[in-house]
């Protein structure tokens, strides 16, 4: 990703790609789940911001949702041990 990213501006985009890493991770690769939480997290809604009105990312990718195979490859490689590595709820603990 390094060299990559040398040449060409990565499709990584920190909230929408943690968004699918993690629905990867926890939903066991279920890719259309993970791509449908991606876009809902890249656009928004009427309620919360999404990342593609990020002022450098709109001018990048001119409001196009650039979640491709790159994206999806990305994402996981980068942070899907990141999303394994995390917290885990406790058995028998209130949330709260």
């Amino acid at each position: 990703a390094w060299w990559r990213g040398l040449t060409t501006p990565l499709p990584f985009f920190p909230e929408t790609s943690f968004v699918y890493a993690n629905k990867i991770v926890k939903d066991r690769n279920d890719e259309s789940a993970a791509l449908s939480d991606a876009r809902e997290k890249w656009s928004g809604n009427t309620n919360v911001r999404g990342e593609r009105l990020d002022p450098y990312l709109d001018l990048l990718y001119d409001q196009d949702a650039p979640l491709t195979g790159a994206f999806a490859e990305l994402a996981t490689d980068l942070l899907a041990q990141l999303v394994l590595a995390g917290p885990k709820p406790r058995a028998g603990r209130k949330r709260g």
